[in-house]
């Protein structure tokens, strides 16, 4: 309500502001200015001076096992079927599949058999 974090999303009555202001607790955060340190402040403060900016964020913002967690499942997927094209898109992730031993792909007109020794 004060600013710190920003803009309110709605205007606070200014009776229930000098409320909340004069309590006892308020009263150290009405001059607080929020921390600005720098990257490398934030990796010897986290104890890890030589990690990526990605794993620094992930170190601060979430608790230690969620990091761990993450970081073990390695990079994230970018490479995603395509859209454009449902049946080649299948018959590429079917393929994929290490225990398919035969795909079979039947419409009007097209008819596609594979099997583990052609794939």
């Amino acid at each position: 309500m004060l600013g710190h974090y920003g803009k309110t999303p709605a205007p606070v009555d200014q009776n229930v502001l000098d409320k909340m202001t004069g309590l006892p607790e308020a009263k150290g955060l009405l001059d607080w200015e929020q921390p600005q340190p720098s990257i490398e402040d934030l990796r010897k403060e986290i104890g890890r001076p030589g990690i990526s900016d990605d794993e620094l964020l992930l170190r601060i913002l979430f608790p230690e096992e969620h990091v761990e967690t993450t970081i073990s499942a390695g990079p994230m997927k970018k490479d995603y079927p395509r859209g454009d094209k449902p049946v080649m898109a299948l018959i590429h992730e079917l393929t994929k599949q290490e225990d398919t031993s035969h795909i079979h792909v039947q419409k009007e007109g097209f008819s596609l058999s594979l099997k583990k020794g052609a794939l």
